[in-house]
């Protein structure tokens, strides 16, 4: 194996050494690459292209070759030899030494599902297959990615998914969002300015203290106009009935080993929240419901969680 590492990165500086350029790709920005690749795995696809010669390379040292080659679908945010190249040749020593400390930052590029250019747009970060996050903005016609990196070629389709070339390697201490600088999931709904009566609601029950605390909280939160469509009458009963309102806010409430992201919940099915209750989560038309509720917008990250909105009070976790 040690020998195996040494010819390939020799081989990877040697190709550094010749003068590999980026014109195509500098040509090619901000361009979608729209052609599927109807006959090829994410790996072969790579190996096929001349700008992965080092990731494919360093999946192929990891043992990941073969799961993006047999499993999936997964998307793919690929460095190309020159975003390797720019970590300096110390570094890439190190890491091609080290086939875990590589697997690990090659499985922080990798995301479960297939992930194009408009699924990206509507969310503010991905969670890649290390479990951590990994930030994502999507300003018109391009991809940025972590703190400075860009897709450079974006859609490049593949039978289990899809690459998006990047002009970095990501690392998770840097390209994650900023946890310890964002609010809490209460401080953003105070914030926020439509939540007023969910607010009111969580001081009242207590459950305030919980959602400011650490925690992996998925919260489906009502706005003011959601609440006001259950009429005065409702709601003044709940607030006379502490106990009947915790459990109708924890109803609102997952708290898993992760948050769900709407692209998460596109898949449907059921999530067991705080209160009990399976909450039944479904699409139609590109809508997502959990109950009786309609998610209005979502991926609002929090320190301690994630927000989506809903346009209504979740009476009825079943649906409808």
């Amino acid at each position: 194996m040690k020998k195996l590492q040494t010819l390939l990165l020799s081989s990877v500086v040697g190709f550094l050494s010749v003068g590999y350029t980026t014109d195509r790709f500098e040509q090619s920005a901000q361009a979608d690459q729209a052609v599927n690749s109807a006959q090829k795995n994410i790996f072969d696809t790579a190996l096929e292209a001349d700008e992965f010669r080092v990731l494919t390379a360093a999946l192929s040292i990891t043992g990941l070759a073969s799961t993006v080659r047999d499993e999936g679908p997964f998307t793919v945010f690929a460095p190309t030899d020159a975003a390797f190249y720019e970590l300096g040749t110390d570094t890439l020593n190190d890491l091609f030494n080290n086939p875990e400390q590589l697997r690990a930052v090659l499985l922080y590029h990798v995301a479960s599902g297939t992930l194009t250019t408009q699924e990206l747009s509507q969310v503010d970060f991905v969670e890649t297959l290390t479990g951590d996050r990994l930030r994502v903005d999507t300003p018109v016609g391009q991809i940025d990615v972590g703190r400075s990196g860009r897709a450079l070629i974006r859609n490049i389709f593949a039978t289990n998914g899809v690459i998006h070339a990047i002009d970095t390697v990501l690392n998770p201490n840097v390209d994650g969002p900023d946890e310890h600088e964002l609010p809490s999931i209460v401080e953003i709904a105070q914030s926020a300015g439509q939540f007023h009566t969910l607010v009111r609601a969580l001081q009242v029950t207590g459950l305030d203290t919980a959602l400011s605390g650490e925690g992996t909280f998925t919260v489906f939160a009502p706005t003011d106009a959601a609440f006001a469509r259950l009429g005065q009458h409702v709601i003044n009963d709940l607030f006379n009935n502490p106990h009947a309102l915790a459990d109708v806010l924890r109803n609102h409430v997952l708290n898993e080993h992760t948050t769900r992201t709407l692209h998460d919940l596109r898949r449907g099915g059921f999530a067991l929240t705080l209160g009990g209750e399976y909450l039944n989560i479904f699409v139609n038309h590109g809508e997502i419901r959990v109950g009786n509720a309609l998610i209005s917008s979502g991926d609002i990250e929090a320190s301690n969680g994630i927000i989506h909105v809903l346009d209504d009070v979740i009476t009825n976790p079943r649906g409808h």
